[in-house]
């Protein structure tokens, strides 16, 4: 098909990819080239100050913080190896008297209340003696967390690790615990006390401080330590940043070490006067962004947003829309663009009208061939039974009717291409009660659904056509056929499930079916009901159906169809 001219073919072609390079190129390269020498030698300065400063506050902190511990730990120690009422304790057993423990307990008690106070930058004392079975607490209030932790420690009896350390339970503790004839001394520190005494979260030149007792503690390592600034315990992995600097200072004799890192970030934070150039370079470059975007905006950015702003018009249903041709002296990639957009709009529009009008007739024939088809034979054995009844079955008679009045009535009406299941499977039930009338010794059969899927939307006598093929097959010549037709809603999918307890489908036939379940080949020696059913469901719901017909064990047939639950019609 010859197409008309079209505009713009005699207009000069002006690249706009290379004023798209070029040009921030030729702008931010000098600027980028000086800003990065001056922020090296700023950068290594302002690291040298910085590291002078934090490494002496960091020194004088744990300094402070290891005085205090190194303080309480003595008094326990000399206590422990000389008070006389920890001794007794220690070396009496449960058989002690209640007078005699209440004596010396109160005498332990008033030690360590003068403890306390004497040390306020400890938080609580304990002591534990074995033998009476006794755990005495000193500190503010009850702490469950920590008592517990202490009284469950002690009582295994283990042999404590020297100096003090941390400890992962309630809000974090670091923890003093001795042992000395038997019985168990100790004290501790919450961590947020330690923040609060020392002001660690408060030390702007340690803005990412920590505390940890593992001796060798590496970015990369599995160390557990405190972070003071986020409040809790974390992995060195998740603490540490790739690049940072980690420094270290150890708490006297405690085994702990208060520590920091610093970033490349914290540093820029933080430029010495000599940075200024930087900043005058960066205002210039920051000045000349407005123009540069405005330029990028103008060649780039405003077509691309066109072409964006029709592709969702289109996308939204407006597929009458076109991106309109810019009338200038010369053209860009974006009107080559825009033009090829229209022309492929164009013929997808004509190909999209040419496969609906196909597809539509192709739908009317079939689903009025499918719809309107009443099965003749069926009709004459149902008239023909009808006509055997004798006087004396009046009640038969006009049940038959009845349910054949009602098989018309539900077949011919037909015209439209989703039913609800209630009423589907209603005529289904009037269906197989004709069926029984003609059978009477050689069926039954039960029809049910879950309430919930009353409403749910299928494609009218779907399902007697998988009936019909039980009847035609599962009938046995001697006994009963139980056809059960069952519908649920199973993995937010309507499950509908036809079987009996009858004779089975022939396996050559069976295989037959299944290939063209695989294949959707159509063949002629198969007969139209099956395969018309399964084009149905295509046409309905094209990919998103699953049909499995299979011969049971125990004899019969068994049919899943697995659907799309639907409960409104779909729009034309």
């Amino acid at each position: 098909m010859k197409r008309k001219n079209e505009p713009g073919r005699g207009k000069r072609y002006r690249s706009i990819l290379r004023r798209i390079v070029i040009v921030p190129i030729a702008i931010l390269l000098p600027i980028n080239a000086l800003t990065i020498l001056m922020s090296v030698v700023s950068l290594q300065d302002a690291e040298r100050q910085m590291l002078q400063q934090d490494v002496a506050v960091l020194d004088l902190t744990a300094s402070r913080i290891g005085s205090a511990l190194e303080s309480v730990d003595r008094d326990l120690s000399q206590f422990a190896s000389s008070g006389l009422s920890y001794l007794r304790l220690s070396e009496a057993g449960s058989d002690l008297g209640q007078a005699a423990v209440l004596k010396e307990s109160y005498a332990v008690k008033e030690w360590m209340a003068d403890a306390a106070a004497k040390n306020d930058a400890v938080e609580g004392l304990f002591f534990y003696f074995p033998g009476p079975g006794l755990a005495l607490f000193q500190g503010p209030g009850r702490q469950y967390d920590i008592h517990d932790y202490l009284a469950a420690y002690a009582a295994l009896g283990p042999t404590p690790p020297a100096g003090w350390r941390l400890v992962d339970i309630g809000s974090g503790y670091i923890v003093r615990i001795g042992r000395y004839n038997g019985s168990y001394f100790g004290a501790w520190v919450s961590l947020t006390k330690l923040d609060s005494d020392w002001l660690l979260d408060r030390q702007n030149l340690m803005p990412s401080s920590f505390l940890t007792n593992e001796p060798n503690l590496q970015a990369d390592g599995p160390g557990v330590l405190y972070s003071v600034v986020d409040a809790g315990f974390a992995t060195a992995q998740r603490f540490f940043q790739g690049g940072d600097r980690i420094y270290r200072s150890a708490a006297g004799t405690t085994r702990l070490s208060l520590g920091f890192r610093m970033s490349r970030n914290e540093v820029l934070s933080h430029l010495p006067l000599a940075t200024r150039a930087i900043f005058a370079v960066t205002l210039l470059a920051f000045l000349a962004s407005p123009l540069l975007v405005m330029l990028l905006y103008n060649s780039a950015g405003k077509p691309l947003r066109t072409i964006e702003a029709a592709m969702e018009r289109i996308g939204g249903g407006d597929k009458r829309f076109r991106i309109p041709d810019q009338s200038r002296s010369y053209e860009t990639e974006f009107d080559r663009l825009g033009r090829r957009f229209n022309r492929m709009l164009d013929d997808l529009d004509e190909l999209d009208r040419t496969l609906y009008q196909a597809k539509t007739r192709e739908q009317k024939i079939k689903m009025k061939y499918i719809s309107q088809q009443i099965r003749p034979h069926f009709i004459l054995n149902a008239l023909n039974l009808l006509y055997t009844y004798g006087p004396d079955e009046y009640e038969r008679s006009q049940r038959m009717t009845m349910c054949l009045s009602e098989y018309f009535r539900y077949v011919v009406n037909l015209h439209q291409d989703l039913v609800e299941l209630e009423k589907e499977f209603l005529h289904m039930r009037n269906y197989l009660a004709i069926q029984q009338e003609r059978y009477p010794e050689r069926l039954s059969y039960s029809v049910e659904w879950e309430s919930r899927t009353k409403d749910c939307l299928l494609p009218p006598l779907i399902v007697q056509t998988f009936v019909e093929n039980s009847i035609k097959y599962g009938l046995k010549d001697a006994g009963k056929t139980d056809i059960y037709v069952l519908a649920r809603e199973v993995d937010d999918q309507l499950l509908l499930t036809v079987g009996d307890t009858g004779n089975g489908m022939p396996e050559d036939l069976l295989r037959r079916v299944r290939e063209f379940l695989a294949t959707r080949v159509y063949q002629d020696d198969l007969g139209i009901g099956i395969q018309n059913a399964v084009e149905r469901l295509d046409l309905q719901y094209g990919e998103r159906t699953d049909i499995r017909i299979e011969n049971q064990e125990e004899g019969g047939i068994q049919v899943e169809i697995r659907l799309p639950i639907l409960r409104q019609a779909p729009h034309a």
